[in-house]
């Protein structure tokens, strides 16, 4: 799973170019997960992204970075991510 996060719906991820439903759908889902929380979280280099700012992203890159099921997936749960997101960050 950890290996193939980075791996894109369309195939031009890394490291194994792997694309669609070769990509193992753990990694599928972390692959989501992982953006979500990278995007949400401050870097060194800016500041944290808004939740609403970081769903949009990775709603427009559903079909070719993500998923698409796993983007429909992500979205039909998104209060319950966000609350788990938020709670995690303030120790909870």
């Amino acid at each position: 799973m950890v290996g193939w996060h980075h791996e894109r719906w369309d195939g031009k991820g890394y490291p194994d170019r792997l694309a669609g439903r070769s990509i193992p759908l753990a990694a599928r889902i972390v692959s989501v997960c992982d953006v979500l929380d990278a995007m949400t979280s401050p870097r060194a280099h800016r500041e944290a992204h808004s939740w609403d700012a970081a769903v949009e992203a990775v709603k427009s890159e559903s079909g070719t970075a993500f998923d698409p099921d796993v983007i429909d997936a992500t979205l039909r749960c998104l209060d319950e991510l966000k609350s788990i997101s938020q709670a995690s960050r303030h120790g909870d």
